[in-house]
């Protein structure tokens, strides 16, 4: 019997695709979205405008969302940051900004209610997110009372390969990967869905997954991902 393959629907570094196959693994890469920053004329001067006027606090909820807020780091000037993810919450402090991430689950409903625990009063909270963003971290907000701006930072395009890879696991990585996957009927489901967080679970279970054929990553990480797999696969 050959190795299980697992589809990843986005990029992997190197590394990442050595850790995949020293874990049991074939893998394929097979991108179903693109990320793409915005540094147009109207976006950055509204970035700009936005922390220059002293919001309550700063959201960054992905790693594309911290690097559009590291761009204008030197404007934070004091400005509480909060971030999802242990990676996000790395990749900022890598380049200087601190930011309080919430404790156990990783969603917009998490970091809606720590917020709401830290910032006290009224107050705008800045959320640098893609064109293709969650409804969670803004209705939870606007329950608690405080401002939501969004600024639309980077835009997030579906992806549609001419065909699917046959595979035994398909992991995915964000709820736009399983959006992308779906928009079009496809009979070539494989086995397993993996998910690299609750937020991109319930997005499989929206679509149709049953609970069943979804294994979920204990933290927000490729390298969770795969542990999580080679467990289930291997037992190790």
């Amino acid at each position: 019997m050959g190795k299980p393959v697992i589809w990843f629907t986005r990029h992997l570094e190197e590394h990442q695709a050595e850790e995949v196959s020293a874990a049991g693994f074939e893998v394929i890469v097979e991108p179903l979205i693109e990320s793409i920053q915005r540094e147009d004329a109207e976006t950055e001067p509204q970035i700009i405008d936005a922390l220059n006027a002293g919001p309550a606090a700063v959201a960054v909820t992905s790693r594309n969302g911290a690097e559009s807020l590291i761009r204008f780091r030197t404007l934070l000037f004091g400005i509480p940051v909060f971030s999802v993810g242990a990676k996000t919450r790395e990749y900022l402090a890598e380049h200087g900004i601190d930011s309080e991430m919430p404790g156990g689950v990783q969603n917009g409903a998490a970091l809606a209610n720590l917020i709401r625990q830290k910032i006290t009063g009224k107050g705008s909270v800045i959320h640098l997110c893609s064109s293709r963003r969650r409804p969670e971290l803004s209705e939870n907000l606007k329950k608690t009372g405080l401002e939501y701006t969004e600024i639309i930072s980077y835009d997030t395009n579906l992806i549609q390969p001419e065909n699917y890879p046959e595979c035994d696991v398909a992991a995915f990585f964000s709820p736009s990967a399983v959006e992308s996957f779906f928009s079009r009927d496809t009979k070539q489901m494989p086995e397993l869905f993996a998910s690299v967080g609750m937020t991109t679970t319930s997005s499989l279970i929206d679509a149709g997954v049953d609970e069943s054929r979804i294994v979920t990553a204990p933290e927000p990480s490729v390298y969770s991902v795969i542990q999580t797999l080679a467990v289930r696969y291997h037992g190790k």
